[in-house]
C-alpha cells in the first residue's frame, strides 16, 4: 500500500504530461480546470483498482514468479537500450 501512495505523490509533484496539460489549461481557462484533474483522478483510480483486482483474482505464486522474471528482463532491456543510446 505504501508503494502506491509513494507512486501517487511522485506522479503528482513531478513534472509530466498531466501537470503540463493542467498548467496550460489553467493558464488558458482558469475556471474549467477541475474537471480535467477529476478525470485524471478517476482514471488513476480505475487503473489501480483494475491492477489490484487482476492481481487478486488471476495471479498465483507460479504466475507471480514468471511475471517478476519477465518484468526484470524488460527493465534490464530498457537499461541496456538507454546505456547504448547516443545523446542528440
Amino acid at each position: 500500500m505504501i508503494d502506491i501512495i509513494l507512486y501517487a505523490f511522485g506522479v503528482m509533484y513531478t513534472s509530466g504530461p498531466v501537470n503540463a496539460i493542467g498548467l496550460n489549461n489553467g493558464i488558458q481557462r482558469q475556471n474549467r480546470i477541475s474537471g480535467f484533474f477529476a478525470g485524471v483522478a478517476v482514471a488513476m483510480f480505475i487503473l489501480f483498482f483494475s491492477v489490484a483486482f487482476i492481481g487478486e483474482r488471476v495471479m498465483n505464486s507460479s504466475l507471480l514468479t514468471l511475471t517478476s522474471v519477465l518484468g526484470s528482463l524488460y527493465i534490464l532491456w530498457l537499461a541496456i537500450k538507454i546505456f547504448r543510446s547516443t545523446p542528440t
